[in-house]
């Protein structure tokens, strides 16, 4: 699984960076390519000593090609310890991640959709935020004036879901669920992605993408936006999924449907795995795993026992294919 915008932070990853040759080669490449795009070393951005490693690391350009980095670069070391996905799930930019990891598109073309994302939003979008509530969705239709101006970008279990919106609309929603104690995290990005607040570069971002390589992926690839379907990149796709809402909830449902699963979580915040985790019914048999977690504990989940029934399905892919 492959997380989206505001997973991110500076140092992510680092604990595999200086034990894990495969990790740590990866990412350099993955900055090599980058460079000329973003005019710097993604990898000293990242892993270079900090007096405040917890300082805001939210500019788009930077924070969107680092998340697809950090992840094709866990999903290298997992494959080259012998972990091999059946499908491989994206959420937002994650998608362009898990097309990559597919196959459905080259590692350059990949980051260059990211970099050329973020350049558009940063020259033609104005700056906007999200905002994670800890409610059931009635919420919204028993206050609507609480949230007025925003709109829902994300459904991801039955009592967490996003909004998206203005920086003053999302200041006045925490302003009011403050005052009905309702809890709710502003997330660390500067767009209000999956809205319509980010329609205008849409004609601008499908006239590049035309331009990338597009594969069949070797593995099904499937799109949380898209609620659990099966995703081919096209440059309508890709910009559907990062336009349109997400609903993480019914991808898990969907998944569920075709029986368990190992679920490993390649972000750097180990997100998705606690969405999925609050998905899961009492009876699943589905098994949970992060990788890069902010504590430091990448190295031994990757010698843990969490990743063990991830090696004994691969064994087997007919086992928990789709």
């Amino acid at each position: 699984m492959c997380s989206g915008q505001g997973s991110q932070y500076y140092h992510m990853g680092k604990d595999l960076y200086d034990a894990e040759p495969v990790f740590r080669g990866t990412m350099d490449s993955c900055s090599e390519i980058l460079r000329p795009m973003i005019g710097l070393s993604l990898s000293e951005l990242l892993y270079r000593p900090r007096a405040d490693r917890f300082a805001a690391f939210d500019r788009t350009l930077y924070s969107g090609p680092a998340i697809c980095c950090l992840q094709y670069a866990v999903a290298q070391l997992l494959r080259a310890r012998g972990c091999a996905p059946d499908a491989v799930l994206g959420y937002s930019i994650g998608e362009v991640s898990a097309a990559v990891i597919a196959g459905g598109l080259t590692l350059a073309d990949g980051l260059e959709a990211a970099v050329r994302l973020a350049e558009l939003l940063e020259a033609r979008i104005p700056e906007g935020g999200m905002l994670a509530v800890l409610a059931r969705p009635e919420i919204l239709r028993a206050r609507p004036d609480v949230f007025a101006g925003t709109w829902v970008s994300a459904w991801n279990f039955p009592a967490h879901f996003v909004l998206s919106g203005t920086g003053h609309a999302i200041a006045r929603v925490e302003q009011g669920l403050a005052v009905h104690q309702i809890g709710c995290q502003r997330l660390p990005v500067r767009f209000a992605f999956h809205s319509p607040l980010i329609e205008p570069i849409g004609e601008a971002l499908m006239a590049h993408l035309a331009r990338l390589d597009y594969r069949q992926p070797r593995m099904a690839l499937i799109s949380a936006t898209l609620g659990g379907d099966r995703l081919e990149p096209s440059p309508e796709i890709l910009w559907g999924v990062l336009r349109q809402p997400v609903d993480f909830a019914r991808t898990v449902q969907v998944i569920e449907g075709w029986g368990p699963h190992t679920y490993v979580d390649l972000g750097p915040s180990g997100t998705l795995a606690t969405f999925v985790k609050y998905n899961l019914s009492a009876s699943s048999e589905s098994r949970v795993a992060s990788t890069v977690t902010p504590f430091g504990r990448a190295v031994q989940n990757m010698e843990g026992d969490l990743l063990r029934p991830v090696r004994r399905q691969a064994a087997d892919p007919g086992r928990s294919s789709p």
